[in-house]
C-alpha cells in the first residue's frame, strides 16, 4: 500500500516543475507608446507631423500599425524604423475641421496585443488656401537671379490656380437662369457620372448639395467645411432632423474625399437617395 502513495507524492512534486517551463514559454506583452505632435495648432490643408516611440521587450516586435479612420483627420504613415528595444514611427496628418480637434492614437499590434498612446488635442485655427499655398511654393528668395521674373511667375501661377478653382466650381454653378433651385438640383444630380472613382463621385455629390444650399437658402456652403455648415444650419433654424441628416450625408462624402474610405454600390445608392431627398430642405420659400 505504500508504493502507490510514494508514486502519487513524486508525481505531485514533478507537476510544478513541468508547468513552469510551459508558463515561461508564453512571453508577457509589455509595451508603451509615447506620442509627440509637432505642434499644438495648425490650419486646414497644412501638413502636421506626429512622432511615436514604441517601447517593447527585445523578443517582441511591432507586427502591424493601424491608422484611425476619422472624417476630420487624414492619417498616413510616413516612416517606421524598427529597433531591438524601441521602434520609431512618423505620421503625417491633415485636418479638415476648424476648432479644437481631438486626435486619437494609431494602434500598434505588439505580439498580437494592441497598444495605444494617449490622445491629444490640436487647435485648427484657419485655412491654407490653394492660391496661398502656390505663392508660398514659388516665393522668390531675397538674393537670387531675376527676382522680378520669379515674382511675375509666382503671380501667374496663383492666378492660374484661382482660375482653375473657380472654373471647376462654375461647371456646377452655371445652370440656366430660368430654372428653379429644385429643378437645377435634380438636373445636376442626374448629370453625375456614377462610373467615376468613388472619391470624385462623392466630391461632386457633396459640391452639388452645397451649391443647392447656396441657391436655395443663400448659404455659401461651397466655401464652408462640414462643421461650419452645421453651425449655419443651426443659426438659420433648420429643422433638427433635416440638419442632422444633412451633416451626416456631408460627413460620409468627406470620408471618401479626405480619408479615402471605400463605399460599395448599396452605400452609394443610399447617399444618392439622401441627396435627392434634400430637394425641399429648409422649406420651399424664396431665397
Amino acid at each position: 500500500m505504500r508504493i502507490p502513495a510514494v508514486l502519487a507524492l513524486a508525481f505531485a512534486c514533478l507537476c510544478p516543475a513541468l508547468a513552469a517551463p510551459a508558463a515561461a514559454s508564453k512571453p508577457a506583452v509589455s509595451g508603451a507608446v509615447i506620442l509627440s505632435p509637432s505642434s499644438t495648432h495648425t490650419v486646414i490643408g497644412e501638413l502636421f507631423e506626429l512622432n511615436a516611440v514604441i517601447t517593447k521587450e527585445a523578443h517582441q516586435k511591432v507586427e502591424k500599425i493601424i491608422l484611425p479612420a476619422s472624417a476630420n483627420i487624414k492619417f498616413s504613415l510616413a516612416e517606421h524604423k524598427k529597433g531591438a528595444k524601441n521602434d520609431y514611427a512618423r505620421f503625417e496628418l491633415r485636418f479638415f475641421d476648424l476648432g479644437d480637434v481631438e486626435v486619437p492614437s494609431p494602434e500598434f499590434v505588439i505580439s498580437s496585443a494592441v497598444v495605444r498612446g494617449e490622445p491629444f488635442s490640436v487647435f485648427v485655427k484657419g485655412r491654407l488656401g490653394e492660391a496661398e499655398a502656390e505663392i508660398k511654393k514659388l516665393r522668390p528668395q531675397k538674393r537670387g537671379a531675376f527676382p522680378k521674373l520669379i515674382a511675375i511667375m509666382a503671380l501667374l501661377a496663383a492666378l492660374a490656380a484661382a482660375y482653375y478653382f473657380l472654373r471647376r466650381k462654375q461647371v456646377l454653378a452655371s445652370p440656366e437662369e430660368q430654372m428653379s433651385p429644385e429643378d437645377w438640383y435634380a438636373s445636376a444630380l442626374d448629370a453625375l457620372d456614377r462610373n467615376d472613382p468613388v472619391n470624385e463621385l462623392l466630391d461632386g455629390l457633396s459640391d452639388t448639395f452645397r451649391l443647392y444650399l447656396e441657391k436655395k437658402r443663400g448659404l455659401p456652403a461651397i466655401f464652408l467645411d462640414t462643421s461650419e455648415i452645421d453651425a449655419e444650419l443651426k443659426k438659420r433654424a433648420f429643422a433638427t432632423e433635416e440638419r442632422l441628416k444633412a451633416v451626416s450625408f456631408l460627413r460620409s462624402c468627406d470620408l471618401a474625399k479626405f480619408a479615402g474610405q471605400s463605399f460599395d454600390e448599396r452605400e452609394i445608392n443610399k447617399l444618392f437617395k439622401d441627396a435627392y431627398s434634400f430637394a425641399g430642405i429648409g422649406g420651399r420659400g424664396s431665397l
